[in-house]
């Protein structure tokens, strides 16, 4: 990496991490698949290259963690809505659960709900997150020009639209009314995001083991959203089950002082240990990919502990 500046570095890392890390903990897509180059060209443009310009306005715009969350809904909305077509889909959802489940207006509104928050978590907070450890001195400062950050974002996006109105391997075209409805929320989630101004995961000395334990726990609320999936519960409960748990689980970080750093990037961890353990157990079936898919999982998971052990350290050293 020599040759490279600081802020090149820390750049690539978040385009690596956000378009390996999700996709290989939850085994969505097999590891055969991942090391193809084509794959990886199409994860960076769904996940790399939107992800990086949300981070990038976020530091530009002074906008807070809350800002960046509302960002991360929107870009569920890209992944799973426009790419993937996930959010319209009347079977094959990707957690069988959610199959013909709490449709409405041709929009899957339980699963939205699910894969939205997670997204806004795994796919794009936790990354920048970790990133911002292993790049401190560069954390609050832009690593693309505006231009480059626009192209980033305006390709991505048009990318998906493009891909939702042609038919692909995720079906035939979506409909025009599906466009414009998730065209108007991305807008409308973009736009309450930028009124979210404050300081992104401010620094505090907090130790990290409790924050880990947070993120694994983390499983649970899933099994409970799951689970009422399954039993197809009535869509207003649903939806106002998980809107309760977000909330709380939001209430407790902050009471905690675990939305700073680098206590959130120790709940992302636990987070990521949970949906790894669960993505293993899914292709547990084919012995030697679940293997080679562990080890790959417990190696990226061991150098972003790392991260957070040597954060740590320095943050007490700091206050002492």
């Amino acid at each position: 990496m020599q040759g490279f500046s600081v802020n090149k570095r820390a750049l690539l890392l978040l385009g690596a991490v956000t378009t390996i890390v999700p996709e290989l903990f939850t085994s969505s897509t097999p590891l055969v698949r991942l090391v193809n180059p084509g794959t990886l060209l199409f994860l960076l443009i769904g996940y790399g290259l939107p992800i990086i310009a949300i981070r990038e306005l976020a530091v530009r715009k002074g906008i807070g963690t809350g800002g960046v969350f509302c960002f991360g809904l929107a870009y569920g909305i890209l992944n799973e809505g426009l790419f993937a077509r996930t959010l319209v889909a009347t079977h094959n959802v990707p957690i069988p659960q959610y199959t013909h489940y709490g449709q409405f207006y041709g929009f899957n509104l339980p699963w939205c709900a699910h894969i939205l928050l997670w997204h806004s978590l795994s796919s794009v907070l936790f990354p920048i997150a970790i990133t911002h450890l292993a790049y401190p001195d560069v954390r609050g400062k832009p690593w693309l020009s505006p231009l480059a950050t626009s192209v980033f974002g305006i390709f991505a996006f048009g990318f998906g639209v493009l891909a939702f109105t042609h038919a692909g391997t995720a079906g035939g075209p979506g409909s025009h009314f599906q466009l414009w409805v998730m065209i108007l929320a991305t807008a409308l989630l973009y736009g309450v995001g930028l009124q979210c101004k404050g300081e992104f995961l401010p620094e505090q000395t907090v130790q990290p083991a409790r924050p880990l334990a947070f993120g694994i726990a983390g499983i649970v609320p899933t099994v409970v959203v799951i689970g009422m999936a399954s039993a197809k519960a009535a869509v207003p409960i649903y939806l106002a089950v998980t809107l309760l748990l977000a909330v709380g689980a939001a209430a407790i970080l902050k009471k905690m002082r675990w939305d700073t750093l680098p206590a959130f990037a120790a709940v992302g961890i636990g987070w990521y240990i949970q949906t790894a353990f669960v993505g293993v157990v899914v292709i547990a079936g084919n012995a030697p990919l679940a293997v080679i898919t562990a080890a790959l999982d417990i190696a990226i998971m061991r150098w972003m502990w790392r991260r957070v052990g040597s954060a740590s350290i320095v943050n007490a050293s700091a206050a002492i």
